[in-house]
């Protein structure tokens, strides 16, 4: 199946901002992991306390009436399987000034809890985890190799032209520094060099969408404030053959939580709550939520945004609850549910915690969640075809959901609109949300610009910092170092350097993107297939993109006389842990590393740190020993 391709030359016009026309939409939710760049986490641990008693494989796509309440956590096994642009919303200032994490204002007593988007047919999406949760359904890639011609009709869906070169209100291009001495790249012709791989991403994502039984799938690249190219395979309704592409209205499932966190942190920007808040003060019914032992600490929204509460991982069963309207997501909070952990002690996936968030933000904005979303973040970069109610999607444009079943493509039961969408609600296009990655690519690096965007460059870099770390299963190997940061996870990739990813996988849908900070580069990729796991096809279009020699990052000027040394050699320390390659934005700068001209090269990959520190006789005193040293000019292991 050939993909529908497009792109931009490089100094090629670039289209200006679209203005918001209709209503928005809304996304999120995959079992997959929430660590978009961890790779795939295997099934829960069999030890792990259930959400309650097991429940028939045939309610593993209920349809729920909308406003009706929705099954109680308890009695679900823990089994793992737009366009709407309300009127402005006036209760949320412009930008103010700085954090306010210590003194929140009270909730608003003129919110109305019970104000969420309609309820109405969605396709399921997928939460960060969906790399985790791909990892979950190890049977998908051995099915797609059993029916090599399933996309056989989609390869004759015809060719559709797309937009190309959108870019964020204000949005500056990456490479291009405004002063002396900034960060930068060095190769002009770094965005052609990049264009050179866009047929091998076409590629991938034809592969791929063969592989896992994708009716159809959109995709596209972001490259220094652009959408330098963005293509589609198959179709968007298979009973009509309408193709899918870059403009297509896809539900992004977990994806959405960034979102959310972010509209979190603007109302923090503006001294409407504090990170380190009671969730209790701004949601009284969060009460029920009683941890697990006596000595536990007060839950808080820092909690919540990092995956840090302790409550138990509830895929696939929070995937089924967006329709849930709110008196019984009240009442589920009253009654309260289990928790896997004591609050900050461990890191553990929650679809239910961002619900909650979704709620903490409309008490605190004194508005409703969808309005606070469209005011915060879809508005001001002009992302007129994203929102959370699927009844503001024109049907021409949305992607159906399906799961692959008996060698036939079945329709998924399209999930509503409720309390649970800002877990993984959004509805948004290739062109829409690479609006959405620009803007995150645009905060690095740090400098003395203009604020432009509709927050602070140095909240969204906040975002991408990791916060909680996830220790693997034991299952678990080769994975890279990652964490949850503020609804995004960061990994410490050994050719890539700091990536900022998230998956969604919802019944119907799986969802990925992934940027690379010091690269100026993203990738996105949607999926109308049940979990997909997208982040494979994501990687491998990374992996093309290295390939032309031009996916390096910025360069970091150093400045007379710092620390470290310009030498080009790399720190070790003596905590046992190794820095960042050399001339990287982010170096370590640690006052106890060493530096050592023996070290050849790195450790291979796979090294435990501490085995290979011992290997190089370190010591305090001595620095690294002759037999490995810290590392040479090659950059960092792999």
């Amino acid at each position: 199946m050939r993909p529908r391709a497009r792109s931009v030359r490089a100094g090629g016009p670039r289209c200006p901002p679209r203005q918001p026309a209709a209503p928005p939409v809304e996304a999120q939710s995959d079992p997959a992991d929430p660590v978009a760049d961890c790779d795939r986490r295997p099934d829960p641990d069999p030890d792990r306390p259930p959400l309650g008693d097991a429940v028939p494989h045939t309610l593993a796509h209920p349809e729920v009436p909308g406003g009706a309440c929705a099954p109680d956590p308890h009695a679900l096994a823990d089994e793992r399987a737009h366009r709407h642009h309300p009127a402005p919303l006036h209760a949320v200032p412009a930008h103010a000034g700085g954090h306010a994490d210590a003194d929140a204002d009270a909730p608003s007593p003129g919110c109305d809890p019970n104000a969420v988007a309609p309820a109405s047919g969605r396709d399921p999406d997928a939460h960060p985890d969906a790399d985790a949760d791909a990892d979950a359904h190890p049977d998908a890639d051995a099915d797609a190799d059993a029916h090599p011609d399933a996309h056989t009709d989609a390869d004759a869906a015809p060719r559709r032209a797309g937009r190309t070169g959108r870019r964020i209100p204000g949005s500056r291009v990456s490479g291009a520094p405004t002063a002396p001495g900034r960060p930068r790249f060095e190769d002009p012709e770094r965005p052609r060099q990049l264009a050179a791989a866009f047929p091998d991403v076409d590629r991938v994502f034809r592969e791929f969408a063969q592989r896992v039984h994708a009716p159809g799938l959109a995709y596209g690249v972001v490259v220094d404030g652009e959408l330098a190219h963005a293509g589609g395979v198959g179709t968007a309704d298979v009973a009509t053959g309408r193709p899918a592409g870059p403009d297509t209205i896809f539900r992004i499932a977990s994806m959405t939580k960034s979102l959310t966190a972010l509209c979190c942190l603007a109302l923090r920007d503006q001294g409407r709550l504090g990170l380190d808040d009671p969730v209790t003060a701004h949601v009284p019914e969060a009460a029920g939520l009683r941890p697990p032992t006596v000595d536990s600490p007060v839950l808080t929204v820092r909690h919540l945004l990092t995956m840090s509460a302790g409550l138990v991982t509830d895929d696939p069963w929070g995937d089924r609850q967006l329709a849930m309207d709110s008196d019984a997501f009240s009442a589920l909070l009253e009654r309260g549910v289990p928790f896997q952990h004591p609050p900050a002690t461990a890191y553990e996936y929650s679809n239910l915690g961002y619900a909650l968030l979704g709620r903490l933000v409309s008490r605190a904005a004194g508005a409703p969640f969808p309005a606070v979303l469209a005011e915060t973040v879809l508005r001001p970069l002009g992302m007129a075809d994203s929102g959370l109610a699927a009844a503001d999607v024109p049907e021409v444009r949305r992607a159906l959901g399906y799961r692959w079943e008996e060698g036939a493509f079945v329709e998924e039961p399209p999930l509503g609109d409720g309390a649970f969408g800002p877990m993984g609600g959004l509805w948004t296009t290739i062109g829409d949300f690479a609006r959405y990655v620009a803007l995150h690519l645009d905060a690095w690096p740090p400098r003395d610009d203009p604020e432009t965007g509709p927050v602070r460059r140095s909240t969204l870099r906040e975002m991408h910092q990791g916060q909680r770390l996830l220790w693997p299963d034991p299952g678990w190997t080769g994975r890279l170092p990652c964490a949850y940061g503020f609804g995004l996870v960061e990994t410490l990739h050994p050719r890539d350097g700091m990536a900022v990813a998230h998956s969604g996988g919802l019944p119907g849908f799986g969802s990925r993107v992934r940027w690379l900070p010091d690269h100026g580069v993203g990738v996105i990729g949607f999926a109308n297939i049940t979990y997909a796991p997208v982040h494979e096809a994501v990687d491998a279009a990374f992996d093309a993109l290295a390939a032309t020699g031009a996916l390096r990052p910025r360069v970091q000027p150093r400045a007379p006389g710092s620390w470290p040394p310009a030498t080009g050699l790399q720190p070790c320390t003596a905590g046992g842990t190794i820095g960042r390659p050399a001339g990287s934005p982010r170096a370590i700068s640690s006052p106890t590393a060493r530096w050592s001209a023996a070290a050849p090269r790195w450790p291979p990959c796979g090294t435990r740190w501490g085995s290979w520190l011992r290997s190089t006789r370190w010591s305090r005193s001595g620095g690294c020993g002759a037999s490995g040293g810290c590392a040479a000019p090659g950059g960092p292991p792999g």
